[in-house]
């Protein structure tokens, strides 16, 4: 499980850095995004069977549009 999560994230870690920035406009909220996003990934990374892309971009803007209402 570790090393598909590892290899995953190295590959899929640059795109979801242009998404964080391109919701939040500041690079170091961003970053504190995708990692937020990337704890949660990493709690259901056994449920994810299949499309981890489309997974991992919905996690970031849930986890962007809570932070944003304040929770």
């Amino acid at each position: 499980m570790a090393d598909d999560y590892h290899d995953y994230v190295r590959t899929a870690l640059p795109a979801l850095r242009r998404l964080a920035y391109v919701l939040c406009q500041d690079g170091h909220r961003a970053d504190d995004l995708v990692q937020s996003a990337l704890v949660k990934l990493y709690l259901s990374w056994d449920r994810i069977r299949t499309n981890r892309d489309a997974y991992a971009r919905t996690v970031l803007v849930r986890v962007f549009l809570s932070e944003r209402r304040g929770g």
